[in-house]
């Protein structure tokens, strides 16, 4: 009797100093899976929080290559002066960047897509190097199309200001 009394306490004891189990949300429907502690979403985070680099473009005249990597949320660009350089962060949008190429004369600008709000609403931008700024490049006549591929043209003067 007294060792079942000492294997329910000790049971109760064990059941206690136990996490509890992570509650599942509402809008999600869980079938045949065991709880997990409450916990672990926090030792697993940062293996969740892994980022890459994706190259984009080589500068036409220097030894620079832009990159786009996630910075916050979102991917942004990067610009990378040399090799094993530290990357200098371009583009600062609370919206993804997408693609990102060098004008192919002499570098004087970049021109990369946008999302706007999640939307998949892509538009084109230009972004100067020398002042720093980006504006959406609208094509002629076709203010708000969603854009998908452009060829960057070797005459930086046939891209819309």
């Amino acid at each position: 009797m007294n060792t079942n009394r000492l294997c329910a306490l000790l049971l109760i004891a064990l059941l206690a100093a136990a996490p509890l189990a992570a509650d599942t949300p509402a809008n999600l429907v869980a079938e045949n899976i065991p709880p997990f502690p409450a916990d672990l979403a926090g030792k697993v985070a940062p293996y969740m929080e892994a980022r890459s680099a994706g190259f984009r473009s080589w500068h036409p005249e220097r030894r620079e290559m832009l990159i786009s990597t996630r910075f916050g949320d979102v991917p942004q660009l990067h610009l990378v002066k040399m090799p094993a350089g530290a990357r200098t962060q371009m583009t600062f949008f609370a919206d993804r960047v997408s693609g990102g190429s060098f004008n192919p004369a002499n570098g004087d600008m970049i021109l990369f897509s946008k999302d706007v709000g999640g939307g998949e609403f892509f538009q084109f931008y230009r972004f100067d190097v020398h002042t720093v700024r980006a504006l959406m490049a609208e094509a002629a006549g076709h203010p708000g199309v969603r854009r998908g591929m452009v060829v960057v043209p070797r005459d930086p003067v046939l891209l819309p200001s």
